[in-house]
């Protein structure tokens, strides 16, 4: 099976040292207790469906920074329901051993995310939360301080808005066909590596290490 990551443009920055995961819908499997809480919340904020807001429908501006803390509160009640994608326990772990530091940088609160890592045995070296609705680019600008001199960074998410975070910090971006959108939705937004299983990611760590372009 070939499984390099789908180069789609010219992305700067290789080799990698950081590979930064976004964690809802791209490292953990949440989208069904996502839609869960949204309903619920929906319900205690009286608002119509969230998961039919989310297509487009308007939620009042004023009331989103509540429900965000709700949606944090709700999910930190359910994080046992919540597990890892299959075969990404292994490639954090394998990216390790190939000298790769594995960030999160998420609009989940770090807490959360924290709690699920520890829980799940997830070989993670450093977390960002609360990144917030629309502030993931700026935690991500601003996690790009830690990065050590010369190293190069990639972001991986499952969004449209984890591509624009990227964008915004510099940094190439690469989007996973198992996450909340399909990569087809992505595509207008140009993402610069395409992950169709988790083993994409090991080969792109390979190459980056060994100095290759994919």
């Amino acid at each position: 099976m070939n499984l390099v990551p789908s180069r789609l443009n010219e992305a700067p920055g290789l080799p990698f040292r950081v590979f930064i995961f976004d964690f809802d819908g791209t490292l953990c499997n949440s989208f069904e207790t996502s839609l869960r809480i949204l309903d619920d919340l929906s319900q205690r904020h009286g608002f119509q469906p969230l998961h039919r807001i989310i297509r487009g429908l308007g939620v009042p501006a004023y009331k989103l920074p509540w429900l965000v803390r709700d949606a944090r509160l709700a999910m930190a009640a359910r994080l046992h329901e919540l597990q890892p994608f299959d075969g990404l326990g292994d490639i954090l772990c394998e990216l390790g051993r190939r000298g790769a530091r594995r960030w999160i940088v998420t609009s989940n609160s770090a807490t959360n995310v924290r709690t699920f890592v520890q829980r799940n045995g997830l070989s993670i070296d450093q977390v960002f939360g609360g990144a917030g609705l629309f502030g993931k680019g700026l935690t991500l600008r601003r996690s790009m301080t830690r990065l050590g001199a010369g190293e190069k960074a990639i972001y991986i998410g499952d969004e449209m808005r984890d591509i624009e975070a990227a964008r915004a910090a510099g940094i190439p971006s690469g989007v996973v066909s198992w996450g909340f959108n399909t990569v087809e939705s992505m595509m207008p937004l140009k993402p610069d590596f395409i992950f169709r299983a988790p083993a994409d990611i090991l080969e792109l760590a390979d190459r980056a290490v060994m100095g290759e372009e994919p």
